[in-house]
């Protein structure tokens, strides 16, 4: 059976168990006065819920259940199931009938309204899920969820002031959990002041996206972009040396901003790369530097500088960059030199790429497995190279 059909089938065995669930507890209540006629609707919603009919299902139920304490765990699981399949109409309805109810505690209000919230959201109705989710986040219980679902709300909507006030909230209300990006929030809005010339809403964002995270890389680029933009090209220039220093691993975020400092008078660009070259692990850095000497004539300094970084970093980038500028600038590779750091790199290459590949999780490894590790699905495990084919 293909997984989407098994899926299906397991969803709709899962609504009728419910089904079957509310309807024993309904006949039960109601057996005395109404057991024939309450058992013929409910048998007939059932029917309809077994024949992939959920509007007509969903009609029977509603119509029938009296929303209670005995069955409102029931009526909103069912509408869960709903949502997880895709059906969040169905699912709006079932738990919009649910709040409607006045017999409800407060506990199973907020329960339904968290629901409904989540109905909204997925249904992109961003405005009804803020509203609730509002109001949940004024209560301890749901607080943190209702928080960090505002916060998801406010990124899709790019919405960073409503972002930072909401992490800020989150952040003074809920100790515990993960830390809001607030200093990317404070980015945002400073990537916008740049790009409308307000350099002094852009400085002041800048600021307090460090004062939040004073390891922020963003930020730190940001301050050269306005240094840069504030006519200080040396200033931008000694903010990204100290980056490179704090991180080299990043530098190569760091490289666009350097040659618009360089550009503006600041140093000259290849003695800049020179030096950070030695210190960045990015293979971005050498083919800069190694185009830049080829520009100028340089063709063997620019050889040089890669066959320098292929022992200690060996990557595909590299060796592409040297064959590029050997055709470019006409001089011929150095094959001696070359075929040892091929050899090399392609074990290199090999040993860190998975031989196996779980075809349904993506899961890879060295050895095979007839059960895969992750997901726990049998003969799933195949040869990467071989696509999962016999």
């Amino acid at each position: 059976m293909p997984e989407g059909a098994a899926l299906q089938s397991l969803i709709i065995l899962a609504l009728a168990v419910l089904a079957a669930v509310l309807g024993w507890r309904l006949w039960a209540g109601r057996r005395a006065r109404r057991g024939q006629e309450f058992g013929s609707h409910y048998f007939r919603g059932l029917n309809y819920l077994l024949n992939e009919q959920p509007d007509k299902a969903l009609e029977v139920f509603l119509e029938l259940a009296e929303v209670n304490h005995n069955t409102i765990e029931t009526h909103l699981a069912l509408g869960s199931l709903f949502r997880r399949r895709g059906e969040v109409e169905h699912a709006i309805r079932c738990h919009e009938n649910v709040i409607q109810r006045e017999t409800l505690t407060p506990e199973e209000r907020l329960h339904a309204l968290g629901e409904l919230a989540e109905d909204y959201r997925r249904s992109g109705l961003f405005d009804r899920a803020e509203d609730l989710y509002r109001e949940l986040a004024a209560h301890e219980t749901m607080s943190r969820g209702a928080l960090e679902r505002l916060l998801e709300i406010y990124e899709q909507e790019r919405d960073w002031p409503r972002a930072i006030d909401t992490a800020e909230r989150l952040l003074h209300n809920c100790a515990s959990g993960e830390r809001p990006p607030l200093a990317h929030y404070h980015c945002e809005l400073a990537e916008q002041s740049l790009s409308d010339g307000d350099t002094v809403g852009a400085g002041r964002r800048i600021g307090q996206a460090l004062r939040d995270d004073p390891d922020c890389l963003r930020a730190h680029v940001l301050r050269a972009r306005l240094h840069l933009a504030e006519g200080e090209a040396a200033a931008a220039l000694a903010l990204l040396r100290r980056a490179a220093a704090r991180k080299p691993d990043e530098i190569g975020v760091l490289l666009a901003p350097l040659a618009a400092a360089c550009a503006a008078g600041a140093a000259d660009l290849v003695e800049e790369l020179g030096r950070w070259v030695h210190q960045a692990s990015d293979p971005a850095v050498a083919i800069m530097l190694a185009n830049l000497l080829g520009e100028r004539g340089q063709h063997a300094a620019a050889a040089q500088v890669l066959l320098e970084q292929l022992p200690k970093r060996p990557s595909l980038e590299l060796f592409s960059a040297y064959f590029n500028l050997a055709d470019r600038h006409h001089f011929s590779a150095h094959g001696d030199e070359l075929l040892p750091l091929i050899a090399a790199a392609a074990t290199a290459m090999l040993h860190a790429r998975p031989r196996f590949r779980c075809t349904q999780c993506g899961y890879g490894g060295q050895t095979h497995h007839w059960q895969c590790p992750s997901c726990k699905r049998w003969d799933t495990t195949h040869p990467a190279a071989a696509g999962g084919g016999l």
